[in-house]
């Protein structure tokens, strides 16, 4: 399944929590604004347009990245966990 890091910068509160109640329901927190999620193409689409109706393009942005599974492998981090991106929770990387 395709793997998507989402990340947003929301200037609202209240939209913040919106936002990230929205990511959640799809995909595992990695940083405060970002989210790693192994989304289908249908799933996306729905994300998308979700966070769509919550954000305001011109004080708010929502970026969706796709990440390929050697880039994930590459992936490091320092602090807090700092093993760099991982697989959301029972997934196989096989």
């Amino acid at each position: 399944m395709p793997l998507t890091l989402i990340t947003y910068d929301i200037a609202c509160p209240k939209r913040l929590r919106r936002v990230a109640a929205q990511c959640e329901r799809f995909g595992e927190r990695v940083q405060e604004s970002v989210f790693l999620a192994e989304l289908e193409p249908p799933e996306l689409r729905a994300l998308m347009a979700a966070l769509a109706k919550i954000i305001r393009p011109a004080v708010d942005s929502v970026h969706y990245t796709p990440v390929c599974e050697p880039d994930l492998r590459l992936s490091r981090g320092l602090g807090l966990g700092g093993a760099g991106l991982a697989r959301p929770p029972g997934c196989w990387v096989v």
